[in-house]
């Protein structure tokens, strides 16, 4: 029970960091298309990371989980990133 509740808090967590500047971007005009695939790119990341923390616990460095992790996070440092271009370059 105790690893349950710590897998959706960690998911919890790191939604948190996403679901602003996803939102931004919307109003900001960054691209629909590329908007979505990189929120479908961070959720499949984040299920991939959740499933494996839910169901190994290893001491494997990197753990599997770890590639996962990365792939989510590559996903919101190119969304801040499209955010940052969308805003400087609109001049707003």
């Amino acid at each position: 029970m105790f690893r349950s509740h710590r897998t959706f808090q960690n998911s919890l967590e790191n939604l948190a960091v996403l679901v602003f500047p996803a939102f931004l971007a919307m109003f900001v005009s960054v691209s629909p298309t590329i908007l979505a695939y990189t929120v479908w790119v961070f959720a499949l990341a984040r299920i991939g990371h959740m499933v494996l923390y839910y169901c190994l616990a290893t001491e494997l460095n990197p753990s599997p989980r770890s590639y996962f992790y990365m792939i989510a996070l590559l996903a919101t440092l190119w969304l801040y990133g499209m955010l940052a271009w969308q805003l400087l370059s609109s001049g707003a």
